[in-house]
Formats: C-alpha cells, structure tokens, sequence
C-alpha cells in the first residue's frame, strides 16, 4: 500500500515531497522511525494495524509532536480483531476525568485521522442481528460486545461478491437470450461486464471501475473531545458525482479541533519554523534576547558598583588604623633625608 501511494504522489502536480520508511513494530523501531521522520516532515501516513498506531501516538510527547503541528493519518482498508478497531483510540477516563493528567495524549489523539471503509451496519440492523444468531449457532462464535458482522470486512464483502455475480449471471441472459433452453454465459464475459459498472446491492450502492477493481467508499475519522472517542467527520463515496463525493458530516471550517495555538489546521510551514525558533518564536526569541542582555548589563553594573564600595571600604579601614585625617605624632617616623638635583 505504501509503495502505491508513493507512486501516486510521485506524479501529482502538487509540489511536496513523499518518503518512504519501513519499520518493525516494536518500541525502539517505532521510535527511531518517527524521530528520523520528525527531523524531514510533519505528516504521517501510516499503513498498520490500530495497536502500532495508537503506540504511535503515546510516543509523541516524548519527541515533542503533540503540539498539534504534526498530523498522524492511518489508512487500513478494513476493520478487525486482526486489523483493530476505531474504538481503540477511546479515552474513557479523560472523559470521566476533567483534570485528566495526560493532556498531551489528548492532543495527540486530536491529531489523528483515521480512514476507512464505510460502516454499513447502522441502516442493516436487522441483517447482523440474523449473521449473528446464525455464526453463534453453525459456528460457536460470539461478536463482541458493541462489534456487529457488518463492521468488519469479510462479511459485507461476501454477500457483495455473491449478489455480483448474481446480477452478472441474470443481466448476461437477458442479453443473449435463451438457446435451447440453456442461457448463453461466458466466463470471460462475465468477467469483462463487470467493468465501469454500478451495483446496487443489499449493503449499499458500489462503483467497479474500468480495471475491475472496486472502488471502495471510505468513512474519515477525527478525534471528538466531547466523547473522546473517535467519530465520523466525513465520508468519500464513489457513487457521487465527482464534485460531491467528499462530504463533511460537520462544518468542514471547524470540523477538527486540532491541537494548534490557534486552532486552525496544521501550515505548510509551522507558526515557528521547523527549527522552533523562526517565525512569530523568532519574534519572541528576539525579545527574550533583549531582556536577558539588560538585565545582565544591570546586574553587571550593579556587581561592579558594590564591588567599589567595597574596596573603597577596605582601602578606608586600613588608613582608619592611623586616623590619617589626624597629625599625630605615633603616625611620624624618621627617614633619611634626600635631595634632588637639577642640572642646566
């Protein structure tokens, strides 16, 4: 997947740079990987599991990219035991607690995207419930709580498969009619049909494009703090016009809280450079400078004038042993008389 991408946008006309790392999803691979990426970019598309991506986010504060000038995007096709799910990037007890300690693990959690395919199981209620009852009983297999059949990926994608070829098999025999009884199909045929095609199927409406790959709809995921919980912001679906197949469940203006100083999404260029001091901390690193280099100066100042008043205090006491402003006779002492001479 992540070649594909890199492919992809080698050949855009969008001028930005596309990396490409590999890493072993344990703790010092992860780590090293995202320093090594923080020092070149500030988005992160990541093609892994949910538990790599949500061991991702807790190392950020360590590397300090929770600020919200970073962006974390995890792409997986399909949800799962295997895979993981939405739900993993809950935070039940930042909810419970309004003083929750981890702040910054919030943050991060704002400025995580995930995407995925579209959930179908809110209109097909009645059809999990039925896969569900009948798994336990061929199967011995129970969903867990809050997880239906539809959610993950194999089963929607065994019923489109079979209700495709349904439809090929009865389009193709009201195409060339009847011989003798027998319909006239063809494997290939079949296969060629399918191709730039729609389908309207029991889990929703789907789109098979002209290299016969399905165009899968997709839901986008943002962070909710009101939940803490990860929910739908917007959903890309191929069937739409092209103009409309990107909608915005919320206002698309506001539909991220991003972490970010003023809220708005993450620059092309961060607020203060990618060095942290250029831009408006340049401004303030710059004033900071100032106020250090007076008060150095006044503290300067200040040491040598004490240290005047010292010295002069230390100068007076030893002539004070002689009360220098008193003639006295103990202060006189005898020494050999000198004279100079000068010469013309």
């Amino acid at each position: 997947m992540g070649n594909h991408v890199l492919r992809y946008a080698r050949l855009s006309e969008h001028r930005f740079d596309v990396e490409l790392y590999r890493f072993n999803p344990d703790s010092k691979s992860l780590l090293q990987a995202l320093a090594l990426a923080k020092e070149r970019s500030r988005v992160m598309i990541l093609f892994t599991l949910g538990s790599t991506a949500a061991a991702i986010l807790k190392m950020t504060e360590e590397l300090g990219m929770a600020n919200g000038e970073y962006v974390f995007i995890n792409v997986h096709s399909t949800q799962g035991d295997n895979y993981g799910w939405t739900n993993q990037f809950s935070l039940p007890d930042a909810k419970l607690n309004s003083s929750y300690p981890n702040s910054w693990l919030i943050n991060a959690h704002r400025s995580f995207i995930y995407i995925t395919y579209h959930v179908v199981t809110e209109t097909l209620k009645t059809l999990n419930a039925d896969i569900a009852v009948k798994t336990e009983k061929m199967y011995n297999f129970t969903y867990s709580p809050g997880i239906e059949p539809l959610d993950g990926f194999p089963v929607p994608v065994s019923y489109d498969i079979v209700e495709i070829f349904a439809e090929l098999v009865n389009s193709s025999r009201q195409a060339n009619g009847e011989n003798d009884g027998a319909p006239v199909c063809s494997g290939l045929a079949l296969a060629n049909s399918i191709a730039q095609r729609r389908f309207s199927l029991t889990t929703g409406a789907m789109y098979v494009n002209a290299g016969r790959a399905r165009n899968l709809n997709i839901d986008i995921f943002g962070f909710d703090t009101r939940s803490m919980s990860l929910q739908v912001f917007a959903s890309y679906n191929w069937i739409r016009s092209q103009e409309s197949r990107l909608q915005w469940t919320r206002n698309e203006s506001n539909s991220f809280d991003w972490p970010t100083k003023d809220g708005l999404p993450p620059r092309d260029v961060p607020l203060c450079g990618f060095s942290g001091t250029e831009g408006l901390c340049s401004e303030k690193g710059s004033s900071l400078r100032t106020t250090i280099v007076i008060v150095v100066a006044v503290i300067f100042a200040l040491l040598s004038g004490i240290a005047c008043f010292v010295w002069q205090q230390i100068h007076r006491t030893l002539l004070l042993d002689c009360n220098w402003w008193i003639l006295n006779a103990s202060c006189l002492s005898e020494s050999m008389r000198t004279a100079d001479f000068l010469y013309f």
